[in-house]
């Protein structure tokens, strides 16, 4: 059978005729409570008030508008040390307290609009309380003469940490840019996308200038019927050639490191250019020495241009070897000189933080002063009678009521 909603006549009429004993009960109930209150032991609540000066505050800036939830600010760093284990300890160590009761009793908490910090003790002697505040502000005092806090003190012990670390990164890195540099066999400008080319630019002339040695050479020959043998005539085999190879390739070497520094017109790509030309035409005359000395009564025009064939397929073999790589280190070299610029710049950044917070940390000194003194507010925080009396009594009325209201109409439906 549905249940029909209790209406306010099935309340009233249930009043009626349960008055003498809901009345009693909720009077009863709401005097134990009020006696309760009366009789228990006040607890008396010491309350102090801190004034945190903030920098940036002093700077005419607010500090809600300049530092987000979790930044580390002045007033959390005092709230911090006024509410940390180390203050805790030493007022239960000072004055012998239960830690329970005191973990529930002492209270900081900051007020951000008003830059001030509260410290609150609850306990049922007032003079107690007074003198838990005033070792608690006598603490924060020591810890802050010791520390000598600063808003950057944090910071710049962080930022140290990190300078040091990236310059370590730098430094490994250049190590890094110079020992590849140094094992280069093309080196190239890395800010410079097209100077690898500049390998198969020379290979070709190379190339062209051989090309040209050789058909002047076959015209020569054909001319005088000369029979120079051109296969025992080779880099390889001559006399003194090593020496005047490796100074060519040095001169080679240098006068493309010295490319990717400066333009043509600089003096040590002037000298380093001219020596190579020397170096060159040294190497020639040598071959040439030898060409006709294996060819006795050879025609000088031809050894000459067997002189040169022979420096220029060389030189053709080296730029070859060159054209090939020289991509691949320049690829190289490019990311190596990003990666190290990358690092240098972040670590500029760091250093520039750092000398920032080094700054702060000598000249914006947290500075806080005592606003109020511990003093015990006018009433104890457990003595208000009116409030939990009425609630509670109405609470047990209402319930009374409901039970009643249903005794009564389960009484008149059987």
């Amino acid at each position: 059978m549905e249940q029909r909603p209790i209406t306010l006549d099935d309340i009233l009429r249930a009043l009626r005729a349960s008055w003498w004993w809901v009345i009693p009960i909720t009077l009863l109930v709401g005097g134990a409570v009020y006696t309760h209150i009366l009789l228990r032991p006040a607890v008396y609540r010491s309350e102090t008030r801190l004034l945190v000066i903030s920098p940036d505050v002093s700077r005419g800036m607010s500090q809600l508008a300049v530092l987000n939830t979790t930044a580390a600010t002045p007033l959390r760093t005092i709230k911090g040390l006024a509410d940390s284990s180390t203050n805790r300890n030493a007022l239960i160590d000072e004055f012998k307290l239960d830690w329970k009761k005191f973990e529930g009793g002492f209270k900081v908490t900051e007020e951000s609009q008003t830059n001030q910090i509260v410290l609150t003790y609850d306990s049922e002697d007032q003079l107690q309380a007074r003198r838990v505040l005033w070792k608690s502000l006598q603490n924060l005092r020591e810890i802050d003469r010791q520390q000598s806090l600063t808003t950057g003190s944090t910071q710049k012990e962080a930022l140290q940490v990190a300078v040091a670390k990236k310059q370590k990164e730098v430094a490994l890195a250049e190590a890094k840019l110079l020992s590849f540099q140094k094992r280069m066999q093309a080196p190239s400008d890395p800010t410079d996308p097209k100077s690898s080319g500049v390998y198969l630019d020379m290979l070709r002339k190379f190339e062209f200038e051989l090309g040209a040695v050789r058909a002047q050479l076959g015209v020569v020959k054909s001319q005088l019927s000369a029979a120079a043998n051109d296969s025992i005539i080779s880099a390889k085999n001559m006399p003194g050639s090593e020496i005047a190879q490796e100074r060519l390739l040095d001169l080679e070497y240098e006068l493309r490191v010295a490319r990717t520094r400066f333009n043509e017109e600089h003096p040590e790509v002037v000298r380093l250019r001219r020596a190579l030309q020397v170096a060159r035409s040294e190497f020639q005359k040598l071959v040439q020495r030898y060409v006709s000395a294996l060819n006795k009564g050879l025609d000088p025009a031809v050894a000459e241009l067997e002189a040169k064939r022979v420096v220029l397929e060389f030189q053709v073999k080296r730029a070859r070897a060159f054209a090939k790589i020289a991509p691949g280190e320049a690829l190289e070299l490019s990311r190596l000189v990003n990666e190290l610029a990358t690092v240098r710049m972040v670590a500029k950044d760091l250093r520039t933080q750092f000398e920032q917070a080094k700054i702060d940390s000598e000249v914006s000194k947290v500075r806080w002063n005592v606003l109020d003194p511990p003093g015990i507010l006018r009433r104890p925080t457990n003595k208000t009678k009116a409030l939990p009396t009425l609630a509670t009594a109405f609470g047990v009325f209402s319930f009374l009521m409901l039970f009643a209201t249903r005794f009564n109409r389960k009484k008149h439906s059987s």
